[in-house]
């Protein structure tokens, strides 16, 4: 089979799985949102449960401020038959969020009640229901967040419409007081995958709180010694118990899932899972850069069951990643770039992992969410975010593929297959118009077909099987919205050849990247030329 089968075979697999992935993210979100009953997730939902959440849900965002923000005809042009999902995506985005422009009154319940629920529910805050109406809860969990970032209410819920943001106002305000996160790790961590403590920590820090020389003082004479038995168990008692210590595991935990190293549930506990993505991303930023950062110099552990890890060195990062420009682009480049580059035998290994990476997320989107103490697993959104990190690694992430799938590019792969199965379509769509193969077909009253097909090589068809007048409007907007479609996808098609042109070899993985970039271009453009 030469490369141009390949690239078809995959693309028309991709296209056929697309609609049974839409069923398990949009009742997550629903959930999420607080229109499902969590409980109700591990439950069988049939179809006309899950339109009457969806429509729920729908309803609120139409009477929402909004609504007027979002040119929602646009939205379903770009999207169609993924529209629901993506408008759901908008609504627990904390990457690119809506913003509010205003807090809701005591008793009030809408969408902008849930979205602050949610929102605070997501870093540990807030407790209670999603769906209650605007409350005494509401208010003082949201004044807890503000106060820890050091700005108003109404501020702090849209600093949380982008988390990093919210992390570099926190970094500023609290952060370099609280520099050192204890925890307790679970009983059945596997103590000999972590380090201990070493001198190296204690110099690390040193350097990192030169301007608070009396915070570090304070850490050496309580926790800084080689002895365990020197060690004061009660001070990491007490620092475990503080509530702002929780607060920073939670926000580093979000990080390290928003970073593609974390995948499991969001709920502050550091077990195995949790500290192994703590070694990776250090790993990570070792292998990536100048950086000679060890994992003793930024965790281990104490005492006990114990650990202290330095916070202020990833709060850093992630303060120096959120003033980076969008990096979608540069990661995708980078990528094909490498591949293009290079041996043939690691393009076979690279083409293998990539493409058994995007089954199995294929096969993971059609999984029930995992339920750890009585937490879901959250879906991954946070593109934005996601890519801005993963930029200081794109020159490595390449060759970690080759080697094998890793949690980090097992993530690399999703997100670019969260554009892909999109892409995908819109692709196919522009293929089939330019081939006069895409017709619109609807059906009046009495089951007669209305049937327009266009091309760029021959008129128009147009066969009604109807006379009434409404029927006939009816078809004629499909038609109209098939129209701004095709513009969309015949964008995607463009940019896409533009992109191949002079390539080399096109294998799958290539096209697969160079469509993905065409596609994020196109959305980005669409957004202002769509009337």
């Amino acid at each position: 089979m030469d490369e141009v089968d390949e690239i078809l075979v995959n693309a028309e697999r991709l296209y056929v799985s697309n609609d049974s992935e839409r069923l398990l993210p949009k009742v997550q979100m629903l959930t999420d949102l607080g229109y499902i009953n969590i409980d109700l997730i591990f439950e069988p939902l049939i179809e006309n449960q899950l339109v009457t959440f969806f429509n729920a849900f729908y309803n609120d965002f139409l009477c929402s401020e909004f609504a007027i923000k979002i040119d929602l005809p646009k939205m379903e042009a770009m999207y169609r038959e993924q529209f629901d999902l993506k408008l759901l995506e908008v609504a627990i985005d904390m990457d690119e969020g809506l913003k509010v422009t205003k807090l809701p009154k005591m008793g009030e319940q809408n969408l902008v009640t849930r979205i602050i629920h949610y929102r605070l529910a997501l870093i540990g805050m807030y407790t209670g229901p999603i769906d209650l109406y605007f409350n005494a809860l509401s208010y003082s969990t949201l004044e807890k967040a503000a106060n820890y970032v050091g700005k108003s209410k109404l501020e702090t819920i849209n600093l949380l419409s982008d988390f990093q943001a919210y992390t570099e106002a926190f970094l500023v305000e609290t952060g370099y007081k609280n520099s050192v996160v204890v925890f307790k790790a679970e009983a059945d961590i596997d103590r000999t995958k972590f380090p201990e403590y070493r001198g190296q920590f204690k110099r690390q820090l040193r350097d990192d709180l030169a301007d608070y020389p009396d915070e570090f003082e304070r850490l050496k004479e309580n926790i800084f010694f080689l002895n365990d038995d020197k060690v004061k168990e009660d001070f990491l008692l007490s620092r475990e118990s503080d509530e702002i210590n929780s607060f920073m595991l939670r926000l580093i935990q979000i990080h390290q899932w928003m970073s593609g190293h974390y995948n499991g549930a969001l709920d502050s506990t550091y077990g195995n899972k949790t500290l192994e993505s703590l070694l990776e991303i250090i790993d990570c930023y070792k292998e990536s850069s100048s950086n000679n950062i060890i994992p003793e110099a930024v965790f281990g552990r104490v005492k006990n069951d114990y650990y202290i890890f330095n916070s202020l060195f990833f709060l850093k990062n992630y303060k120096e990643e959120n003033h980076s420009q969008d990096k979608i682009f540069d990661v995708l480049d980078t990528i094909s770039d490498a591949y293009q580059n290079a041996k043939n035998d690691d393009k076979k290994r690279f083409s293998t992992n990539f493409q058994n990476g995007i089954e199995n997320e294929k096969n993971q989107t059609l999984k029930i969410p995992e339920k750890r103490n009585g937490t879901m697993r959250r879906l991954f959104l946070g593109i934005r975010t996601f890519f801005k990190k993963a930029f200081r690694f794109a020159k490595k992430i390449f060759s970690w593929i080759v080697k094998g799938i890793s949690s980090f590019t097992g993530n690399v792969i999703r997100m670019i297959y969260a554009f892909l199965k999109e892409a995908i379509q819109h692709f196919i769509a522009g293929v089939k118009f330019l081939l006069g193969k895409l017709p619109t077909i609807t059906l009046s009253h009495d089951k007669k077909a209305n049937y327009s097909n266009f091309d760029l090589d021959k008129d128009g068809i147009n066969v009604f099987g109807t006379s009434n007048k409404m029927e006939v409007q009816a078809h004629i907007k499909e038609v109209w919205n098939n129209i701004h479609s095709m513009s969309f996808s015949l964008n995607v098609v463009s940019l896409l050849i533009t992109a191949i042109s002079g390539a080399n070899i096109i294998g799958w993985p290539f096209f697969a990247l160079k469509l993905v970039a065409a596609f994020k271009r196109t959305i980005e453009s669409y957004k202002l030329t769509l009337i």
